[in-house]
């Protein structure tokens, strides 16, 4: 059986108030986010922030360990130790030079002074009890003169620094003895090399320049393995069966099988991802100067469950799929800010509407062409069901609105926040489409969100009931109007389970006549569907 694929859903940090910084840490329940001047707490299984601190100037890097977050502050030359069940409770350390990335180990938390060719760490308190006890001071260690120390990483036994940018020991990677504080080693890395792992036994790094990460053997320094990943590769976690790689530059993680040094998959995410961190089921992937967040699930089947997720983009048309349950329609940023469409579909049996279909044919089989005759037949014997919106989830920003539209009517199930609608004109929605809905009797209720306008439209008829239109930023001629007259057959998504991808991005277009049947008669179109 071969391994399963692993999918993303991104989702913002409601009231979050700023956009992240690149720094994520976690631990079994909740992660760990830096975002504008603060530090939240958001938990892995609602997604939800539970709790926040906000300080004057703006944290960089963030690290966890069992009882203590910890966070950098380079504008203030400083570091600071939060209680991790009470966020308010919170101590600073200062002077430490112009300090950058964070990691703790349990015993000590590292850290790297940038563009300083030196090393800081701090010992580890006890448990609050129930205040934070006193710190022990800032201690420093001297790396290889020249040195630019990036990230850093600490397997408990050896400290790994990534160096680039200046001097004689440009682009290369320091190995610290914990037990002697001292270096012992130096790797040779290729150019700007940045994220840093280590599992004990071996080391990998992450070179931004020529989009590669190097495995090292400790001890050895030697390169073992060169693994080419996305653009941009920034930081590195593991599972302990793979290696995960965000790559700033092309908005994807990496998945490294850590026994053959293969990449297995890449995992699109949200924009420009940055911190990245993993426990044993999903990956977590800040994405950088925005408000979200990317869950990889790494056995894959995203939206299992109650809330399933298929994503269309592009202007691709996809045929619904034949099933009671939700899809995701859209979800992508504008004007800097999520914004997530969810679908619910419900299938009618076709002998619910086998007299319209009778009807309709004999009223205009004379106006059919011939070689069409045989395709209403089909369409009226086979008995296919049809599948339809019943209902549409949309959120945006802090706000959210359900609104049902199966009985002909909009009706607004819950309501939280602001999101701005108005009855539209029929030409606004019509002028995006291709004309097949212009004789019907309907109404369209238009969503103003941000710079994107969505456009829901119930009809009088029972056999095109509802449609569903978006024009976005981040969507090619907008998301298109996806017809619900469709037949199972044509239907491409089999199930929930499927894993089969419904968008092609950028993919070559053609245009397509597509015949259908309603109680009005046998029409026309044409549309553009992926080649």
């Amino acid at each position: 059986m071969p391994p399963p694929i692993p999918c993303a859903e991104t989702f913002g940090l409601v009231g979050s108030g700023g956009n992240n910084s690149g720094g994520i840490a976690s631990d079994a329940s909740y992660l760990y986010i830096v975002n504008g001047n603060k530090v939240l707490k958001v938990s892995k299984s609602s997604r939800a922030i539970v709790d926040s601190v906000t300080f004057t100037n703006a944290p960089v890097n963030i690290t966890v360990d069992t009882n203590y977050i910890w966070i950098t502050i380079p504008s203030e030359n400083s570091i600071c130790i939060i209680n991790l069940t009470n966020l308010s409770q919170n101590t600073q350390i200062t002077g430490i030079p112009a300090a950058s990335d964070i990691y703790s180990d349990g015993t000590y938390v590292w850290i790297t002074n940038n563009n300083i060719a030196t090393l800081t760490y701090v010992p580890v308190p006890g448990p609050p009890s129930p205040s934070i006890p006193i710190v022990a001071s800032p201690v420093t260690i001297a790396l290889p003169a020249g040195s630019t120390p990036n990230k850093v990483f600490s397997d408990g036994t050896n400290v790994f620094v990534t160096n680039t940018n200046n001097g004689a020991n440009n682009n290369n990677m320091s190995q610290i003895d914990i037990a002697s504080f001292s270096v012992v080693g130096l790797y040779e890395c290729d150019n700007d090399p940045f994220g840093v792992y280590s599992d004990g036994t071996n080391v990998w790094v992450a070179n931004k320049g020529p989009n590669n990460v190097f495995r090292f053997t400790i001890g050895t320094y030697t390169n073992e393995a060169i693994i080419t990943v996305g653009n941009n590769p920034y930081d590195i976690a593991s599972d302990g069966t793979y290696l995960w790689v965000s790559n700033f530059g092309s908005d994807t993680v990496t998945q490294i099988e850590i026994a053959t040094n293969a990449v297995s998959h890449i995992v699109t995410v949200g924009n420009s991802p940055y911190g990245i961190t993993a426990d044993t089921m999903d990956i977590w992937v800040v994405n950088s100067s925005t408000n979200t967040i990317s869950d990889i699930k790494i056995n894959g089947g995203c939206g299992s469950g109650a809330d399933p997720y298929v994503t269309t983009i592009s202007n691709i048309r996809y045929k619904l799929p034949a099933m009671s349950a939700p899809i995701r329609f859209y979800q992508g940023i504008v004007d800097g800010q999520m914004l997530t469409i969810n679908a619910q579909l419900r299938t009618i049996p076709n002998s619910e509407f086998l007299a319209d279909n009778f009807k309709s044919y004999f009223e205009y089989k004379n106006k059919v062409p011939a070689s069409k005759l045989k395709e209403i037949e089909y369409a009226i014997y086979a008995k296919e069901d049809m599948c339809f919106y019943e209902k549409f989830y949309i959120s945006y920003k802090d706000s959210s609105i359900i609104v049902n539209v199966w009985d002909h009517k909009f009706k607004i199930e819950s309501y939280n926040g602001r999101i701005s609608s108005e009855i539209s004109s029929r030409a606004d929605l019509i002028s995006k489409c291709t004309g097949a809905y212009d004789n019907y009797d309907g109404t369209t209720l238009k969503f103003t969100l941000g710079s994107a306008r969505l456009f829901l439209s119930v009809y009088a008829n029972k056999l095109i009931r509802n449609s569903i239109y978006l024009e976005a930023p981040a969507v090619s001629a907008g998301n298109g109007v996806v017809v619900n007259t469709l037949s199972v057959k044509d239907m491409v998504l089999k199930s929930l389970d499927s894993l089969v991808a419904v968008r092609k991005v950028d993919s070559p277009m053609k245009e397509k006549e597509e015949w259908f049947l309603d109680h009005e008669g046998y029409r026309k179109r044409n549309f553009l569907i992926a080649k």
